[in-house]
């Protein structure tokens, strides 16, 4: 009887490494690919990406752990609001797949709706069973999912980077002879893309700047919060940098400008405050030479590559009187006045992945916008996800999506007080402290990249990024002494 319960707790603690081995794995993975989405196969309507595999197949593996465990929801009362708005965001984004049948809209309209239902319904589920994980597994899910995602971002760079070579040096567009040529891959958008001929746009594994503009930014603080400092840093800083500014991205820019002013005001509100100024001089001097580095490489190429046309090009992406920087700008205002013509449209909105159809609605908008709405392909949203989230979900959806920034931002900067009131060594409490501050940079970079591009809300990684801030939690209750945790 003795050996028999002996046996069969080796074989239990056996099974749970096996586990979180298994959590850790595919975490990485689908990390590692879910910014790869140059690799776009379409299967009857229905798009799939190298990273699809690793999620499903985490999925399978979480569903199995929570059912062999038997395990039952236990979350933090810091985390029980912003559990709870994430649910209910997730689940109005389900139910909007209905309005289109409601409407009596066409069925490519209804088809895209119902898939996007789907698609938060299964990310719902995802969702649910990491809340069921334990503590161990959270973390290693977390981590590992982190790890790899930064991982993507490099390998991103990197291939950004052979864009440009081969392109300055050989005049090959890498993208279409690989994806198009050899692959066959049609995205439904062009694989070339420029600022102005020839000045290249690297869009990395993608076909569009926008993307691997935000990507960039989000590696950089990556890198620089997480990383330990050394040369092989700082070389990456500086890559990411380069490929960040050659996207030419109207959005990756602006958001790099939001993030600078809300840093500066943030600075400034402490030492008015505080009365103090507390930067480490090591970290200016980081920034500066990776300043440096980059802007010495975009000026050896602005005068001996491309002869000064990266000005040029700058200069037109930035400009506001470019006609997709007009129409882009009139989504804001357009789309409102659209829900507005009706009580249920205001709360409800159109349906997810149906604001094109909203606009189409209204000759007036149509007139406003442009003419060129009528030649989108459909179905089709305006490429801005803040407008969307009223457009599609009302506002009842923009008001869930807004309060998942601003609940995610006041807990982790209550995870930040508390961590400093914890009893840790120094080198933890400076880690995690690291952490939460890239968690917040993000939530950032997250929210001002919809202002002026779409698509990014859609995606995977966008919500996994989110959801993985949440648990910064379970690492600091895990980080603190017995203690500690038992006081709280």
């Amino acid at each position: 009887m003795f050996l028999t319960q002996v046996d069969s707790f080796s074989f239990a603690k056996k099974r749970f490494f096996k586990d979180k081995d298994l959590v850790s794995i595919l975490s990485f993975l689908l990390g590692l690919t879910c910014t790869f989405q140059a690799f776009k196969y379409d299967v009857s309507g229905v798009h799939l990406y190298p990273f699809n595999l690793f999620y499903y197949s985490l999925l399978f593996v979480l569903f199995l752990v929570c059912f062999k465990r038997r395990t039952t929801i236990q979350v933090s009362s810091n985390l029980k609001i912003l559990y709870l708005v994430l649910t209910v965001h997730f689940a109005i984004i389900i139910l909007s797949g209905f309005i289109p049948i409601a409407d009596g809209a066409e069925a490519v309209w209804i088809f895209a709706s119902l898939k996007g239902s789907i698609k938060f319904l299964i990310l719902l589920c995802f969702f649910t069973l990491l809340i069921l994980l334990s503590d161990d597994l959270k973390v290693a899910f977390s981590s590992n999912f982190l790890k790899g995602f930064i991982g993507s971002i490099i390998i991103q760079s990197l291939y950004a980077t052979a864009q440009l070579i081969f392109w300055y040096s050989f005049r090959i567009d890498l993208n279409p002879l690989i994806f198009y040529d050899l692959l066959k891959i049609d995205p439904g958008h062009s694989w070339s893309n420029f600022a102005f001929y020839p000045v290249i746009r690297t869009t990395g594994l993608h076909w569009d700047p926008a993307y691997l503009g935000v990507w960039s930014l989000i590696g950089i603080v990556g890198v620089f919060f997480i990383w330990k400092n050394s040369l092989l840093k700082k070389c990456f800083l500086s890559l990411m940098f380069l490929i960040f500014i050659m996207t030419f991205s109207r959005a990756a820019f602006f958001v790099l400008i939001m993030i600078l002013i809300i840093a500066f005001s943030v600075h400034t509100l402490r030492i008015l405050y505080k009365m103090k100024f507390k930067i480490k001089p090591t970290r200016v001097f980081e920034i500066v030479q990776v300043v440096l580095l980059t802007s010495f490489i975009i000026l050896w190429i602005n005068h001996y590559v491309v002869e000064g046309d990266i000005y040029k090009a700058i200069k037109i992406r930035a400009s506001l009187e470019d006609p997709g920087s007009v129409r882009h700008l009139s989504y804001f205002r357009q789309g409102f006045y659209t829900i507005s013509t009706s009580i249920s449209k205001l709360l409800f909105g159109f349906g997810y992945r149906n604001g094109g159809r909203g606009l189409l609605s209204n000759p007036s908008v149509v007139n406003a916008l442009s003419a060129e709405i009528l030649r989108f392909k459909i179905p089709w949203s305006p490429e801005a996800d803040f407008v969307n989230s009223y457009l599609e979900l009302g506002l009842l959806g923009l008001l869930s999506y807004l309060s998942i920034w601003v609940l995610g931002a006041l807990f982790l900067r209550s995870a930040r007080i508390r961590l400093s009131r914890l009893k840790i060594d120094e080198s933890t409490c400076i880690s995690m402290k690291r952490k939460i501050t890239f968690f917040l940079i993000c939530y950032g970079i997250l929210f001002f990249a919809g202002f002026f591009y779409g698509g990014y809300k859609d995606a995977i990684w966008f919500w996994i990024l989110v959801i993985n801030s949440f648990f910064i939690d379970v690492e600091i209750k895990k980080s603190a002494p017995h203690s500690s945790v038992e006081a709280t």
